[in-house]
C-alpha cells in the first residue's frame, strides 16, 4: 500500500508487479469493489514513491550506483534525478507543502551537514532551505509532526538520552501539547491526530511501561485511557554487584540504542541482572561524523566502547565482574564473539546470534548488484 488519497477517499494505491515484469507499478484500487487500474507505470527503477496532496505521484525514490539514494522528479515530458545522498548520509521523503512546488525532507545530505534535519526542497530547481534541526544540536531528526489544517511541519522531535524532545513551530498545538504533558509526565508521547485536528490518539511510553493509548480532545482537555499493552510489570532487585548482561545492538549501521522500553532488558532485570545497551561509535542517530567514526573499526575501537561500558559498571559497584555475559544479533553477535576473543578476562560467557565469525567470508557471500 502506498497511500490513501484525501482527494479520492474511494481508492487506495498500490504498488503491484504483473506478469513477468520485476518493477512494481502503481495501481489504484477501488477499495469497495476490488475494482483497479493502472495509475503510472514503472520506468524510472522507482522503489518508493512520493504523492502530493492531489493524489498524484511526483516523485519516486531509488538506489544509485554505489549505494546512493536518488530522488526522482516525475514530469508529464520525463524524469529528472533533482536530489541525491550517499549510502552513508540520510535523505528521507516525507510529504509535499500544500503549495505543491516543494517537498519536505529529513536530510543530512552535504559536506556541512551531520545531523539529520527538516529541509524543504524545491522540487522545480533542487534547491534546499532547512526548516528545522535540533536545538539542542545532539541528535538527528528523530520524526515531524504535521498539522492537520495547515497540512505544513507543527513541530520536529528528537530522541535524545532522556526521550523524546519536541521542538514547536505551532503554538496553538505546543499549548495543548503542554496541557496533555501535564497529565502524562516523563514519558515519550507520540501523536495522531484526526482529520479535523481535535482528537489525538496518543501513545505514551517509557523505560519501565511498554505502552498505553489514550484519547485526547484538544478543545475540553479530556484524556481518556484506550488500553494498557502489559498492564502488570515485576519489580527489579537492588542493583549492587549482580550479574551483567551486555547486549550491543544489530546493524550496526542501521541502529542504536534507544530510551524507552525493552522486552529483552525487562525479561533479564526480572531476573536478577543488570543490562547493559551501549551505542558505541558506528550507530544512528548522532550524525554522520560518529557514524562514520566506526568505518573499519569492527574489533578495534568499535568494541573498546563496549568493553568500556562493561568495565564502569563494575568500577560503580552495579556489577559482578566475575558474571559478565555479552549477547548480540548479527553485528551483536560479532561484539560477543570478538569479546570472547579478545577480552576473556572480560566477560564469562558470550552469546552469538546469527553474528558473523568471519569477515572476509561475509563479503564475498554479498551478491554483487548490477546497474543498467
Amino acid at each position: 500500500m502506498l497511500a490513501l488519497p484525501q482527494a479520492a477517499p474511494k481508492w487506495v494505491y498500490v504498488a503491484l508487479t504483473e506478469g513477468l515484469r520485476p518493477d512494481h507499478d502503481i495501481y489504484a484500487v477501488e477499495i469497495a469493489t476490488g475494482e483497479r487500474h493502472l495509475l503510472r507505470r514503472n520506468n524510472v527503477g522507482a522503489e518508493g514513491w512520493v504523492f502530493d496532496f492531489a493524489g498524484s505521484p511526483r516523485l519516486a525514490t531509488r538506489t544509485g550506483k554505489n549505494g546512493s539514494v536518488e530522488l526522482v522528479r516525475l514530469d508529464t515530458s520525463g524524469s529528472a534525478v533533482i536530489y541525491s545522498c550517499s549510502w552513508s548520509e540520510t535523505c528521507t521523503s516525507l510529504q509535499f507543502d500544500p503549495d505543491g512546488r516543494h517537498v519536505y525532507l529529513a536530510s543530512n545530505h552535504g559536506a556541512n551537514a551531520d545531523l539529520v534535519r527538516l529541509i524543504s526542497l524545491d522540487v522545480r530547481n533542487g534547491h534546499e532551505e532547512v526548516v528545522a534541526s535540533d536545538p539542542a544540536q545532539e541528535v538527528d531528526l528523530d520524526e515531524t509532526v504535521f498539522s492537520p489544517q495547515t497540512r505544513r511541519p507543527a513541530a520536529t522531535v528528537y530522541k535524545g538520552d532522556a526521550g523524546l524532545r519536541y521542538a514547536w513551530l505551532d503554538r496553538g498545538m505546543q499549548a495543548d501539547f503542554q496541557r496533555l504533558r501535564s497529565h502524562l509526565p516523563d514519558k515519550d508521547l507520540r501523536l495522531k491526530s484526526t482529520d479535523d485536528g481535535q482528537y489525538w490518539l496518543v501513545f505514551a511510553s517509557a523505560d519501565r511501561e511498554p505502552g498505553e493509548a489514550y484519547l485526547f480532545d484538544r478543545r475540553t482537555g479530556a484524556l481518556t485511557l484506550q488500553y494498557r499493552l502489559l498492564p502488570l510489570l515485576p519489580r527489579g532487585v537492588r542493583p549492587k554487584s549482580v550479574p551483567l548482561v551486555v547486549l550491543p545492538h544489530e546493524g550496526p549501521w542501521n541502529v542504536r540504542a534507544e530510551w524507552g522500553y525493552s522486552n529483552l532488558a525487562q525479561f533479564l532485570a526480572n531476573r536478577g541482572f543488570a543490562v547493559l545497551q551501549p551505542n558505541f561509535r558506528g550507530s544512528i542517530g548522532f550524525g554522520k561524523r560518529f557514524l562514520a567514526a566506526g568505518d573499519r573499526q569492527w574489533g578495534e575501537r568499535m568494541q573498546d566502547d563496549i568493553n568500556s561500558g562493561a568495565r564502569q559498571l563494575v568500577a560503580s559497584g552495579i556489577a559482578d565482574p566475575k558474571r559478565i555475559a555479552i549477547f548480540g544479533l548479527s553485528y551483536g553477535g560479532f561484539a560477543a564473539l570478538a569479546g570472547a576473543a579478545f577480552t576473556p578476562d572480560l566477560y564469562t560467557a558470550a552469546i552469538d546470534w546469527s553474528g558473523p565469525s568471519d569477515l572476509t567470508s561475509l563479503v564475498k557471500q554479498i551478491p554483487r548488484i548490477k546497474h543498467s
